[in-house]
């Protein structure tokens, strides 16, 4: 499938697309059907908000600062986010919710949570730099994840007018799609029906076109190797995209644009539901590292929840992840994409994150 893993010296672990592991365990204790009933449901919620964030883009929004200048949150974030949870409780009264903006704080669920329960990972808006500066670049991500795996996802972009979708067909193979998403489009037009998805990589990295958000500021500040590393990075392949958005771009990834894809810091909510899309591409997902300060799996809900124990193919010495959303760092790429800079750069930023031996 285009996969280039190495078994015995890498620091991550893999998902080699289509199948993601322990799907199989899930879905059958949640029953054939369940997973495209969720898809469905996050299909509909997605769609019920994606007209006013494209209207609140198009008018201007203003932002406040959060962590940093460059983590930034608007009240289109924030209304965005309690919308989704509103219209998915109604729908899965059991279920419990991990959001960018605050849901798992404020009781949304969480506590008390047991296995084989539905959670709902949101990020209601995904590049909100991006979307406060008017660039098109930003999306809604919704996911249905049950015991640490996700079994349904959307994701929207509606100033680029595509939606993607995916869950864990009857096969346990994930199977991902993709539409138009224009707000005013009649859904029963051509345009809006779903095709398959499939990531198609250009062979040797110096014809591949990568995306990455490495080195944010923090990655400089902590390591003076971050910069050296996006330095090898741009001689080794043909291009090098900076967009900050990391659900649009992995999903872009798995409709065929872009060949690889390289995540220094994500949470799970940037990649619940495009992770899951990029695995139903075909697409290699290869993942590990460990949160600054936190000694194993970090994702609270999601750890309560019950992550995976079955890491995949990869090696993962080390790693300490438990689920593939747990892990802060992964590089995707497509089929037929040799990614070895991005790999060794990937095990190179693990390694910063592992205690010292």
């Amino acid at each position: 499938m285009g996969s280039d893993v190495d078994m015995g010296s890498d620091l991550f672990d893999a998902v080699v697309g289509p199948v993601w592991p322990g799907a199989d365990d899930v879905v059958a204790r949640l029953g054939a059907g369940e997973p495209e009933r969720l898809r469905d449901m996050a299909v509909a919620a997605v769609d019920s908000v994606a007209a006013d964030v494209a209207a609140a883009w198009r008018d201007g929004v203003t932002a406040r600062v959060k962590s940093s200048a460059h983590d930034v949150v608007t009240q289109t974030d924030i209304d965005t986010e309690a919308r989704l949870i509103a219209l998915l409780r109604e729908r899965t009264p059991g279920a419990v919710f991990l959001g960018e903006e605050g849901a798992s704080k404020e009781g949304v669920g969480t506590e008390g949570s047991s296995a084989g329960a539905v959670c709902w990972v949101i990020d209601p808006i995904d590049g909100t730099s991006n979307f406060v500066h008017g660039l098109p670049d930003f999306g809604i991500s919704v996911a249905a994840v049950v015991d640490g795996v996700p079994v349904a996802g959307v994701v929207c972009a509606p100033a680029l007018g595509l939606m993607w979708r995916a869950w864990v067909g009857a096969d346990c193979a994930a199977v991902s799609e993709q539409r138009a998403a224009s707000p005013s489009m009649d859904s029963s037009s051509a345009d809006s029906r779903w095709v398959p998805c499939s990531s198609a990589g250009r062979g040797v990295e110096s014809g591949c076109a990568l995306v990455t958000d490495h080195p944010h500021a923090e990655a400089l500040e902590a390591s003076a190797d971050a910069a050296t590393e996006f330095a090898d990075l741009v001689q080794a392949f043909a291009t090098v995209r900076r967009h900050v958005c990391t659900t649009v771009d992995v999903c872009r990834l798995a409709s065929g644009v872009h060949d690889a894809v390289l995540g220094p810091a994500v949470k799970p909510w940037d990649i619940a539901a495009a992770a899951l899309i990029a695995v139903g591409s075909g697409a290699t997902w290869l993942y590990g590292g460990r949160r600054a300060g936190v000694p194993g799996p970090s994702s609270a809900p999601i750890a309560r929840l019950g992550g995976s124990s079955d890491a995949g193919p990869g090696n993962g010495a080390g790693s300490g992840n438990d689920s593939v959303l747990d892990a802060p760092m992964f590089v995707v790429h497509a089929q037929g994409a040799s990614v070895p800079t991005a790999r060794k750069v990937l095990n190179q930023m693990i390694s910063r994150t592992l205690p010292a031996r």
